[in-house]
């Protein structure tokens, strides 16, 4: 993650998900490119990459030459407890581990896109 000095350096400025709590869904289905970022209470959903893959990708492209098409948990959706007023931005700086509350994984653009809203919808129930 690049840093800055404070969030409004972001060239995304106050539209910038990880920096503010601001929602933002992104899709396109000819890069494969899903990222939806949900501020619910006292939590954050992110659907996009699967972390899993970020800093090791060669078993998906294993996977990818194998069977001909990316592995089924190549996307995910995470739940991350930020409080009430937090951002993805402080707790990726708080020296703490990144560990989701919950993660489903998902294989497709539309399982990606219907994941994140069941699991918008779960978040806001608790």
């Amino acid at each position: 993650m690049i840093e800055f000095e404070k969030p409004g350096d972001c060239p995304s400025g106050e539209n910038c998900p990880v920096h503010f709590r601001v929602d933002r869904e992104i899709r396109r289905d000819d890069e494969f490119l899903y990222s939806h970022i949900t501020y619910v209470g006292e939590y954050c959903v992110m659907t996009g990459d699967n972390p899993a893959y970020v800093n090791n990708p060669l078993p998906a492209v294993v996977h990818m030459m194998e069977h001909g098409r990316l592995p089924d948990d190549c996307l995910a959706t995470l739940v991350y407890r930020v409080g009430l007023k937090g951002t993805l931005y402080d707790i990726a700086t708080s020296g703490a581990p990144l560990v989701p509350e919950r993660t489903v994984p998902s294989g497709d653009l539309d399982a990606a896109q219907a994941n994140h809203a069941i699991t918008v919808s779960w978040v806001a129930s608790l």
